[in-house]
């Protein structure tokens, strides 16, 4: 509900000193959801260019993203040939870009191995030290 995607059938909430409207956008969240999902025959970079649309200026910081998430050289392979912990690091480049002030993110570490769990780690621990709050659901 926070992120839009489910209306409440009762009850309120407040995000950011706001009420959370099911008829307004998210108020500065960006979340994933499971697994994320990706237009395959598109490049890593024109996913999240496409994400975005109507931003002009994104190349130079779609490619600083990929770097950030580990996918630097990767960003121009078609997404069909991602493994799976590549598309959940593509996700959470998808998730950054927006510049939340809250993260969701459910089972971000779906398909990382342990280095890329070790890696999560840090990146959210950075997402925390820069301010921003992140929320994590997890089995």
């Amino acid at each position: 509900m926070i992120l839009g995607l489910d209306r409440p059938t009762t009850g309120s909430a407040t995000l950011f000193d706001k009420p959370v409207r099911p008829d307004a956008p998210p108020l500065r969240t960006s979340g994933m959801i499971e697994e994320p999902q990706f237009f395959g025959w598109l490049s890593g970079h024109d996913n999240l260019r496409a994400a975005f649309p109507g931003q002009r200026g994104l190349h130079g910081e779609i490619d600083a993203m990929l770097k950030y998430v580990g996918l630097g050289e990767a960003g121009s392979r078609p997404v069909r040939a991602y493994s799976q912990g590549m598309r959940q690091r593509l996700g959470l480049a998808r998730v950054l870009l927006a510049k939340p002030d809250l993260l969701v993110l459910d089972e971000p570490a779906n398909g990382l191995d342990p280095l890329g769990i070790r890696w999560l780690r840090e990146l959210i621990g950075e997402q925390t030290q820069a301010g921003r709050s992140v929320m994590l659901s997890s089995h």
